[in-house]
């Protein structure tokens, strides 16, 4: 009988962390914006940037701040790359100073601009 209790009380614990974390990820918030480099971020050029200065990551927001990138969904190295230099609609949460992505949408098909510099 105990050993059936502590099974039991074990297996609601599990299902109520499944339940809180599931809703911690049901409460993204949604962002428009764009996936740049910081160093051009930090330039100024938006539009320009040069490959050696993609790294690190971060996305733009339309009000001008900006966050480094972080996946924590199905985002992977590749589905950023394929987005940057282009305006995304991200759902996610941001901190002081990162942006943990669960999904991303490219909201159009631009072309990426890279320069050798």
């Amino acid at each position: 009988m105990r050993r059936t209790l502590g099974s039991l009380f074990v297996a609601a614990a599990l299902v109520l962390v499944a339940l809180w974390t599931g809703e911690a990820f049901a409460l993204g918030e949604q962002m428009l914006g764009r996936i740049t480099g910081e160093k051009c971020v930090k330039k100024g050029k938006f539009g320009e940037c040069y490959l050696k200065d993609a790294f690190p990551m971060v996305f733009l927001t339309e009000d001008g701040k900006w966050y480094r990138v972080e996946s924590v969904g199905d985002v992977g190295a590749a589905d950023l790359d394929k987005a940057f230099g282009k305006n995304v609609l991200l759902e996610g949460w941001t901190t002081e100073n990162k942006v943990s992505i669960l999904s991303m949408k490219v909201l159009e098909a631009g072309k990426k601009e890279f320069f050798k510099g």
